[in-house]
């Protein structure tokens, strides 16, 4: 299991061992974070990171389970730009990764990148309060959430269709069952 924290000084990627419990650190380095990993099938796992000292986002990362090497997914945005890239989610096999590119604190679209890098395909338009966008495990659509709906929008792009509305309240982090024929979803009314 991956998970970040800031038991190391600035807030790094750590590994736990599910059989007997045991945690060790897998990214590091002074004045810059890493947060939100989600894993390769190989072990790799792509992740958030971001300067400590100066507001800059430093795009994504692709790294190796042992933390020794890392490449770039997104380039590194100038100091002080209030853009960044966030909430990575790889595909299941592997080979895509699909995030939210902010502009601001608010607005931000959907986009997907290869696990190997390159240019980033946007999948919707800048929209205010996007969140989480999560990929089918059959790879077809992806899910995120915007204004207290829940939507999908085809892997390859395409008009968003609303799955969840307003009606049933606020749907939000939501996230698919193994065999994507169910969702799970954090709800308020």
């Amino acid at each position: 299991m991956l998970f970040d924290s800031e038991r190391a000084g600035d807030r790094h990627v750590f590994r736990m061992n599910i059989d007997d419990g045991s945690i060790s650190q897998v990214t590091s380095g002074e004045l810059v974070g890493q947060q939100g990993a989600s894993l390769l099938p190989d072990g790799r796992f792509a992740h958030e990171m971001y300067s400590c000292s100066v507001a800059q986002d430093l795009g994504l990362q692709v790294t190796t389970a042992d933390g020794g090497s890392t490449v770039e997914l997104t380039a590194a945005r100038p100091v002080d730009d209030l853009g960044y890239d966030q909430q990575p989610d790889v595909s299941a096999d592997g080979k895509w990764v699909t995030f939210l590119r902010m502009v601001d604190d608010t607005n931000g679209a959907a986009f997907v990148v290869s696990t190997d890098g390159g240019d980033a395909r946007r999948l919707t338009p800048d929209l205010p309060n996007l969140g989480r966008p999560r990929w089918a495990p059959d790879g077809t659509q992806i899910f995120y959430d915007q204004n207290g709906k829940l939507w999908t929008v085809a892997a390859e792009g395409g008009d968003p269709q609303v799955l969840l509305s307003e009606a049933v309240g606020l749907a939000f982090e939501a996230d698919w069952s193994p065999d994507g024929s169910q969702i799970v979803f954090k709800h308020y009314e």
